[in-house]
């Protein structure tokens, strides 16, 4: 309701086309003379394009959405989120047709987190906007994509130290059923600059590691409930590859 019994419609997002506003009274005996007030402001759509695994720095102007449209070569589970100095909502779109993920808040923070789906090969776009139109301002944009699927991963228990190797832009996926709460300690020893996800059976991104262990390995150590969660390993870049030594080892505290 607006005032004195009257309605109002606002912040409601609209695509080019025809529209029609039927107006009636609420019941049979509400008729007389109205004015009908219409206000439409245009909202400013920029354009850009941002790689996987990658990170672009804006600037959102107000009553705007930015939209960045990324190409994926292989599927992949992708993780888009903003580090900005207002609240920012986020979406992201197949190119040009429907709305595959929302987000607002993630935790404390008011930027956005798009996270826990994965997406075939093909062209998608990542759409910033504020919360409100008051919303806006400087901003980082950060687009992870990890390659593979849990369908492939390795099944592996406790403890193991796994021997394997690396191919070039490879991503290789453990997975693992935790019965019982606990503390994870996994790392790499390798000859090429190692990283690591620790991903749940959702999609979720638990954490994640680069350098810890030393001479540019990984090294995790989270405490994780139970369920099924995925390891998975690449390199640094796509040009870390070769042979690897994994250690993975899990700890139930003791009441």
């Amino acid at each position: 309701s607006f005032d004195n019994d009257d309605f109002k419609i606002e912040d409601f997002d609209v695509s080019a086309g025809i529209y029609n506003i039927h107006v009636e009274g609420y019941s049979s005996a509400q008729y007389g003379e109205y004015t009908l007030f219409v206000i439409y402001d245009e909202i400013i759509t920029e354009q850009y394009y941002i790689s996987p695994n990658s990170m672009a720095s804006d600037y959102l102007n107000s009553e705007a959405t930015d939209t960045y449209q990324f190409t994926l070569d292989r599927a992949g589970y992708v993780y888009a989120y903003l580090d900005s100095n207002f609240d920012s909502v986020g979406s992201l779109n197949e190119y040009g047709g429907d709305i595959l993920l929302t987000s607002d808040d993630y935790g404390t923070d008011t930027d956005f987190y798009l996270q826990g789906i994965y997406l075939e090969p093909g062209i998608y776009e990542i759409n910033i906007s504020g919360f409100t139109l008051g919303e806006y301002g400087n901003y980082d944009l950060y687009l992870e994509v990890v390659y593979g699927s849990m369908n492939t991963a390795s099944v592996i228990t406790f403890p193991t130290d796994v021997e394997n190797t690396l191919q070039d832009g490879g991503y290789d996926w453990y997975s693992f059923e935790v019965v019982n709460a606990g503390f994870l300690y996994t790392y790499a020893d390798s000859g090429f600059d190692s990283f690591a996800y620790l991903i749940d059976e959702y999609g979720y991104m638990v954490t994640y590691d680069d350098d810890t262990y030393g001479n540019s390995d990984f090294e995790i150590s989270w405490y994780i409930e139970p369920g099924t969660y995925y390891l998975v390993v690449c390199g640094y870049t796509v040009l870390d590859s070769g042979l690897y030594s994994l250690h993975i080892d899990f700890t139930v505290p003791i009441d």
